[in-house]
């Protein structure tokens, strides 16, 4: 198996597991005033289903990131840039609430190489949200 192909199995790993999955759910179905507010309450499961998240997207950013010219084959297949727009409100909030100005940083950096990507033209067909959303992995 190629290494893409492995980072690739892991991702779907990492995605699908049923924390992850448990978190999530709650996640995608709320607003974004609501996942700005739960970020502020360290003592509520929706804080930690948060962090799960964040964390889960910063790890895959950092094993995006080791792969190369081959994060297209990536990209096509993982909603970087609507799982971004889920949790920005909550990871702005937690950067400026618990001064941690570097928070999910690489998860960042892969938002905006997913971006720059999404010009291009194998990645112009899952630019939109809608797009993205057939590779989202929840209901």
């Amino acid at each position: 198996m190629t290494e893409t192909a492995n980072v690739m199995m892991h991702i779907t790993e990492l995605r699908v597991s049923t924390q992850y999955q448990k978190a999530i759910s709650k996640i995608q179905l709320a607003k974004p005033e609501d996942i700005k507010a739960w970020s502020t309450h360290k003592n509520c499961s929706e804080y930690a289903d948060l962090r799960i998240a964040i964390g889960i997207w910063e790890r895959l950013a950092m094993t995006i990131s080791h792969l190369g010219a081959e994060q297209d084959k990536v990209y096509s297949c993982t909603p970087v840039g609507l799982m971004w727009d889920i949790l920005e409100p909550a990871i702005a909030n937690i950067r400026e609430t618990e001064e941690l100005p570097n928070y999910a940083s690489q998860f960042e950096k892969l938002k905006d190489d997913y971006e720059c990507w999404g010009k291009t033209e194998s990645g112009k067909n899952f630019g939109s949200i809608s797009d993205q959303a057939i590779c989202a992995l929840f209901g």
